[in-house]
């Protein structure tokens, strides 16, 4: 059983899709969901008007009525065939004039009482579900519409009707019209409004996932910014404390490994740091190759950076040294600075200023396992950290300076 109801899910879910192609914009996708619900739909009414003679009046001979809606079910299987051949805007056309005409002929054949026109309140819907992106279609539609309905109304007028019907089947067949017509109004409804909450769950699904990677690259208030339309983002920082850490000989090393065994590595290391950035609430700005460059200070300043920063340092040199005998360089200055938002693809969140250099200066002019420090660095800090001085050392770019290890 389960697998008889899943054969037909599947065949369900064939149809529903009929005419979808990959790629396809989502007010497309609603439009075939829905035209291929309406011709389904259609193509049961046919089959119900067909029946009735049978099933209520006992007529079993083919007449006229079978003729009629046999002839309609075939037009609009035919329009289904155009769908699966890529033809929508034949299979819509052909669809909206034979609608029109089933309004019209059995309005004409049995009277205006049988309540045929109750079918055009579905019908104002039709140029938009179906054509949204062809005038000739829109103009089609409400051009066989207006006919139809003027030709349905003179009917009604010159009280016209080929095919005599008693009270009781007027009655009947005026319920039919009404639920058929509400069935059909109903149903369009809710499948547009189904469709369009799907629509919406998926947005909404991309939103999130847009603003996690966004996130991924930026601070969590600069993204804000981002989002909320500014194009220029660039702020001074008067005290941010910056860290550059670079894995000792991974150059050399890198060259005596295979790329996929280099990538492998790298990650390790990195997806590790990110794991203290966040346990720090440190704002991690990029990777360079096989250095990481971290802050404290951005975007808002707090009284523990310097803790904050310097517990950082120490935790990555204790946690990479236990990963196959690696070892961290690290550097770190404190002072100001200039941060924004560089680029329009692949933008990045960066930071300048003379800050930035000299911790960069302190990483490369620094000690394997140790954290290199300026004398700003150490005026900030409190007691809960050693320290050692180094002495006077020439900087590259920054002459001689006084510099200290934290321990």
């Amino acid at each position: 059983m389960a697998s008889v109801l899943n054969f037909f899910r599947r065949q369900l879910t064939a149809y529903r899709n009929l005419g979808v192609e990959p790629g396809m914009a989502d007010f497309e996708k609603r439009s075939h969901y829905i035209f291929n619900f309406m011709l389904a739909l259609t193509l049961a009414i046919t089959v119900v008007y067909a029946t009735i003679p049978y099933f209520v009046l006992n007529i079993t001979h083919v007449g006229l009525n079978h003729v009629i809606n046999g002839s309609l079910f075939i037009g609009y299987a035919f329009c289904v065939a155009l769908v699966y051949f890529r033809k929508p805007l034949a299979s819509r056309l052909i669809f909206t004039t034979l609608v029109q005409g089933h309004i019209f002929v059995f309005t004409l054949l049995l009277g205006w009482q049988i309540g045929n026109y109750l079918f055009y309140l579905a019908l104002p819907a039709l140029p938009y579900v179906l054509f949204h992106k062809s005038r000739f279609g829109i103009a089609y539609a409400f051009l066989t519409g207006i006919l139809g309905f003027g030709a349905s109304f003179a009917v009604k007028k010159y009280n016209l009707q080929f095919v005599a019907v008693t009270p009781a089947m007027y009655d009947g067949l005026f319920l039919i019209a009404f639920a058929s017509s509400f069935s059909v109004v109903f149903m369009v409804v809710r499948l547009f409004f189904k469709l369009s909450r799907e629509t919406e769950i998926r947005l909404q699904h991309e939103k999130r996932r847009s603003e996690r990677l966004l996130l991924n690259i930026l601070p969590a208030e600069i993204a804000e910014r981002l989002q909320n339309g500014e194009n220029t983002i660039a702020d001074h920082y008067p005290k941010v404390y910056v860290l550059f850490a670079d894995i000792v000989g991974f150059t050399q090393l890198s060259s005596q490994t295979t790329p996929d065994e280099v990538v492998r590595r790298l990650n390790e290391v990195f997806s590790l740091i990110d794991i203290l950035v966040e346990k720090y609430d440190v704002e991690k700005i990029k990777t360079i190759g096989d250095a990481y460059m971290v802050v404290a200070g951005i975007p808002k300043s707090r009284h523990d950076d310097a803790g904050r920063i310097l517990g950082f340092a120490k935790e990555m040199l204790e946690m990479v040294k236990t990963m196959n005998a690696l070892e961290l360089r690290i550097g770190i200055d404190v002072g100001e600075a200039t941060a924004g938002v560089i680029g329009t693809k692949k933008f990045i969140f960066d930071l300048w200023g003379d800050t930035v250099n000299t911790a960069s200066r302190m990483e490369s002019h620094g000690e394997p396992g140790k954290i290199h420090v300026t004398e700003r660095v150490v005026a900030g800090l409190g007691g809960e950290f050693a320290i050692e001085e180094r002495g006077k050392i020439i900087i590259k770019g920054k002459g001689e300076m006084k510099t200290f290890f934290v321990r």
